[in-house]
């Protein structure tokens, strides 16, 4: 069974420090929309389960008084994607401050490249017997599911 996205989201800037996020979810036509109960998006739980069990809200406030500290981050080899976008961040930032137009990454002969960010869960595919195979592995499966997305138009 092809488990797709149900939901898009959006985080909305309110200031330095506060965001609001705005979103909707989405089902076939004829069916009810898989919802979760919003598990860890506010501090409605009691302290002992959120040391056990975090959920965002708890990753959110955390940070160092309300704005991020990167001195104080231990990212790992996992975090790459991270330390790319600061980075490009980074650039356009310094780009506009200098009066030029930001690097727009999406754009190929004119035309936006189509992306794909879903969070797809793909269920019981156990790990190769070697890294190498199970990095082949983990590509071979996301090249199947974005051929997927892409056949089935979402």
């Amino acid at each position: 069974m092809i488990n797709r996205p149900a939901a898009t989201t959006w985080a909305v800037p309110l200031d330095d420090t506060h965001t609001m996020q705005i979103g909707y979810y989405r089902a076939p036509e004829g069916q009810e929309p898989r919802r979760g109960a919003g598990f860890g998006q506010d501090a409605s739980r009691t302290y002992e389960d959120r040391q056990r069990v975090p959920g965002d809200y708890d990753a959110q406030v955390s940070i160092h008084e309300g704005l991020a500290c990167h001195g104080l981050e231990h990212l790992a080899s996992t975090d790459r994607g991270i330390t790319m976008m600061r980075n490009m961040l980074r650039r356009s930032i310094r780009a506009v401050q200098d009066g030029a137009d930001p690097a727009h990454p999406g754009i190929g002969n004119g035309t936006a490249i189509a992306t794909y960010a879903h969070d797809r869960v793909v269920p019981g595919i156990p790990p190769a017997s070697t890294p190498e195979e199970d990095s082949r592995l983990l590509r071979e499966v996301a090249r199947n599911v974005v051929a997927e997305m892409i056949q089935a138009g979402s």
